[in-house]
């Protein structure tokens, strides 16, 4: 999905792409546990499993801003990332401002700043239509940022969903195991 969200931010005439992400966790413990991530752009949503021992939520939220970012690295463009994960949003503003990361992850900070492109942009957007009168800095829309979200969760959400459907989980020997290869890429 990272080749092809990379592909789809390429093909886009906006010198700024806009990218929805998001992340998706279900499983009450570790051994259970199934994340992914999504994103979104125009008419085009991705997702994937989290590929790493921390299958939560957050973590699908980081990767989904994260792969969002390494896209849009390998499509040469700055991207205008929407995330509604006021922590996450967070790490990729220290990015932007070229702080240390002290606040949030040291490491996750320094990924972002190694990816994103100059003139890239973070927003937090609140994730399903909580805040009714949020606005997005102008010119944008907030039915604009909230649809490229939500896009984002459902692709997320759908993945993780046939992970746990499949018995999907995370084993310290094997990766997952289960679905074979649940990631998507589709028109939405």
């Amino acid at each position: 999905p990272i080749q092809d969200l990379a592909d789809a931010i390429r093909s886009s005439s906006h010198n700024l792409v806009i990218v929805g992400t998001d992340g998706s966790g279900i499983g009450s413990n570790f051994l259970t546990r199934v994340a992914s991530w999504g994103a979104a752009i125009s008419n085009y949503s991705f997702a994937s499993p989290v590929p790493t021992h921390d299958v939560t939520a957050y973590a699908g939220e980081l990767f989904g801003a994260l792969h969002a970012a390494r896209a849009a690295y390998a499509a040469r463009k700055p991207i205008f990332l929407l995330i509604d994960n006021s922590s996450v949003a967070c790490i990729v503003q220290e990015a932007l401002n070229a702080s240390f990361g002290s606040r949030h992850s040291f490491v996750a900070t320094q990924l972002f700043r190694s990816f994103l492109l100059p003139g890239s942009r973070v927003c937090w957007v609140p994730s399903h239509d909580k805040h009714p009168d949020w606005q997005p800095p102008a010119p944008f829309t907030a039915k604009h940022f909230r649809s490229l979200n939500a896009a984002a969760d459902v692709a997320a959400s759908s993945v993780t969903s046939r992970l746990w459907k499949a018995g999907a989980s995370f084993s310290p020997r094997s990766s997952f195991r289960g679905a074979s290869d649940p990631s998507v890429a589709h028109a939405s």
